[in-house]
């Protein structure tokens, strides 16, 4: 068969309303597949490869893939992912059924027509033509390498439902319900079932009997008997209905009974079909005892009343409207789902222009067409909220701008009764304060409960407005209510009321008369563009006049900050944060790349070099093995701890003299500790200025200021703990002056 007249016969079947569908079996080893797309009910698929690797077949080695549960399908087309050496590779393909051969290539090169045409290392798509008939037991593909090397990684098959035709309606078309017979018959297709002529048995979980009619069906009938009477070891047959021979709703579930009940056996039975279904099927599911059975007589299809189309209006904005079926007879439940897109949420539900009302999202089809429509609505609320008055309910998630976790809707209350339970509403527009009412029952100091009320600007991160807590057991009658209100941030746009920790299990908060008032307006707060050497953040994007703003500046590696600046005016040194002005603002700052050396005087004019010291970024200062700075007494020292640790000051040009302080810390007498400071031209020779010892005292506790005139030739000034016995040294307030050169050490 020419694979257009595949594609015509398979468009036929699903012109016909068969079900169709895809699904592929990629190799994952040379014994397992992994399976996706549609897969019919009750399908399963054994692969095996007698070749080493998991994709590639070497000469006499083969591959199979076994297909079970296609009953009643026809496979429309079979697609192979491979591909073969560079100038080599071939072998065969059949694709089997119960002894019938749906598609073949005989032995061949890759090369061939048959195959892909032309030797590939890549991979390729390989369509061997198919012969479409009705499935009537396992499917079997095979291919074989009669030479090195062919690969294959996935199969692909098309289905479609078998057309074996259709029953018209009413079935029978008159006299007595249908008895038989039941395999082979126009309209039925089966699976494993065995024909009693006057009743169809059902002998293996997976068997059943399908039967496709046309036109709208009213009500299903049948007779049913069974052995299947072990409660411990349960069977289940189902009934079931569906639109397109493939999606399957079950009309009912027949179980196992307890041995010894009063069982109608048979029992006859009856359903309503819906005016959209165009198959029944009987199916054995499951099979508990070795002799369960089931069988079926006696079926009659009756025609319904006319259908009427349901659809869903067109121009939807802000979300998505899907019906349950696309046609209903009158009285049928049409379901509707309403799918809000990202910051939206359902307003509202109409059926030919008529609200369905809140909540609603099922109908009774008229006698007439239906169409659906919706409005979805931003998912939050205005400002002043509410317009007027207080809020005192609905509190339930649904509600626009509201969402919820395990909060009871009491009507005029939102009651929060376990750990964890919140209720959040989000809002548009900048806020002024927040005003609730908290009745509650948190009356154990000993197992205390925690209660928040919390803003956000994103609805993620969270800062807590006010945390109410567990009182005194005395302090008050039960319940206890509060009024209270708190200004919000400019930036926030949810709050949030939040059941933290509960003590005891009688204890619960409830929250009504909630306001939240509309504020003054919020000025963007942004930061400047093309900002070198670091990073500068700010904790909000827009805020209320006198709020404040945190700046956060990180240097690049090897950098340091100098100066934050708000619209071009730098805060205070050591600053990071400023109040909002009326106006909008941009936030920059500078960085400067941490020289080598330091320029003199070092720290500045007049003004020594007060910390941080480790790992501190300024110019010039390197050190080793430092501790945490000191920071006690309002003072910040270098951190000597080890012996060998050090600290040095590199500096440009011809030095004048070095001032420090010095202070020991736990170091006596006989603590056998030398500290030294010390002045070199190169880094590496260094002359002693000063040497500092426990047992002359010149290493105290107290802190002691020093002064030494410095060569002319020195550019570095090191401090280093030569030895320790016992305590630490610190150093602090370090200055160099600049000057002509002196006499020397001293």
């Amino acid at each position: 068969m020419k694979k257009w007249a595949v594609g015509l016969l398979a468009a036929a079947l699903c012109a016909a309303g068969a079900w169709a569908g895809t699904v592929t079996y990629t190799v994952t080893s040379t014994n397992s597949v992994e399976v996706s797309g549609d897969v019919p009910q009750g399908a399963g698929a054994v692969y095996a490869s007698t070749g080493s690797q998991k994709f590639r077949l070497t000469a006499d080695t083969g591959m199979t893939l076994t297909l079970s549960g296609y009953e009643g399908f026809a496979i429309t087309n079979l697609v192979l992912e491979m591909k073969s050496n560079k100038s080599s590779g071939a072998g065969s393909l059949m694709v089997e059924c119960e002894d019938d051969v749906i598609a073949e290539i005989g032995t061949a090169g890759f090369d061939s027509k048959d195959w892909h045409g032309a030797f590939s290392t890549d991979w390729v798509e390989v369509s061997p033509e198919v012969r479409v008939t009705p499935i009537t037991g396992d499917v079997v593909i095979a291919i074989n390498a009669s030479e090195n090397s062919l690969y294959c990684r996935s199969f692909t098959i098309g289905y479609a439902a078998a057309d074996t035709g259709s029953v018209a309606l009413p079935f029978p078309a008159e006299g007595a319900p249908y008895t038989g017979p039941w395999v082979g018959v126009e309209g039925f297709a089966t699976k494993g079932v065995t024909d009693l002529d006057d009743s169809v048995r059902f002998n293996e979980a997976g068997d059943w009997v399908r039967i496709r009619f046309d036109g709208v069906p009213g009500q299903l009938a049948y007779v049913i008997g069974d052995i299947m009477f072990h409660e411990d070891v349960p069977s289940t047959f189902l009934v079931q209905e569906s639109a397109d021979g493939e999606r399957w709703t079950t009309l009912a579930t027949w179980k196992s009974v307890p041995a010894h009940s009063i069982v109608p056996n048979p029992m006859a039975a009856y359903h309503d079909l819906s005016g959209a279904s165009r198959y029944v099927r009987f199916f054995f599911e499951t099979k508990g005892e070795e002799s369960a059975s089931a069988w079926i007589s006696q079926v009659s299809i009756t025609e319904g009343g006319p259908v009427w189309p349901v659809t869903v209006a067109g121009g939807i904005a802000n979300g998505t409207v899907a019906v349950d079926r696309d046609v209903a007879k009158a009285g049928e439940t049409v379901t509707v789902a309403a799918t809000a897109d990202p910051d939206y949420k359902l307003a509202e539900l109409s059926l030919n222009g008529e609200p369905l009302g809140h909540g609603v999202t099922t109908f009774e089809m008229p006698e007439g067409a239906a169409e659906v429509s919706a409005t979805f609505a931003p998912d939050w609320v205005t400002l002043p909220f509410p317009g007027e008055g207080v809020y005192q309910g609905p509190w339930t998630g649904d509600e626009i701008g509201f969402a919820t976790e395990g909060v009871d809707d009491l009507g005029d209350e939102a009651e929060f009764k376990d750990a964890g339970d919140w209720l959040q509403i989000r809002f548009d527009g900048v806020p002024g304060y927040l005003a609730y009412v908290l009745e509650e029952d948190m009356f154990d100091e000993e197992k205390p409960s925690t209660f928040l009320v919390q803003e956000s600007a994103d609805g993620t991160s969270w800062t807590t407005l006010h945390a109410w807590k567990s009182l005194k057991p005395d302090s008050g009658s039960l319940p206890r209510s509060h009024a209270a209100y708190t200004n919000l941030s400019g930036a926030s746009r949810y709050v949030r009321f939040f059941f933290e920790t509960k003590g005891e299990d009688n204890v619960d908060v409830r929250i009504s008369d909630v306001i939240i008032t509309e504020g003054g307006p919020a000025w963007p707060v942004t930061v400047a563009e093309g900002i070198a050497n670091g990073t500068v953040a700010v904790d909000k994007t827009s805020a209320k006049e006198d709020e404040t703003v945190t700046v956060t500046a990180t240097p690049a590696a090897g950098c340091r900050l100098e100066s934050i600046t708000v619209n071009g005016t730098a805060l205070e040194s050591g600053e990071t944060t400023f109040p909002m002005p009326a106006a909008a603002v941009e936030v920059s700052a500078t960085f400067a790349e941490v020289k080598d050396s330091a320029p003199l005087p070092f720290f500045a004019e007049g003004e020594p070099y007060e910390g941080p010291w480790k790992g501190a970024a300024v110019d010039g200062l390197t050190s080793k093995g430092l501790g945490t700075d000191y920071t006690s007494g309002g003072a910040v020292g270098a951190k000597f701890d080890s012996a060998g640790d050090w600290m040095q000051i590199k500096f440009d040009g011809t030095p004048g003299r070095l001032e420090y302080a010095i202070k020991g810390s736990s170091i006596s007498a006989a603590s056998n500790s030398t500290f030294l400071v010390q002045e070199s031209a190169d880094g590496t020779t260094w002359n002693t200025l000063a040497t500092y010892n426990s047992e002359d005292g010149t290493l105290t506790t107290a802190q002691t200021g020093a002064t030494h005139e410095l060569s002319a030739s020195s550019r570095f000034v090191r401090f280093y703990y030569d030895t320790k016995g016992a305590g630490n040294v610190g150093i602090y307030s370090v200055y160099i002056t600049a000057g002509e050169p002196g006499p020397g050490p001293t």
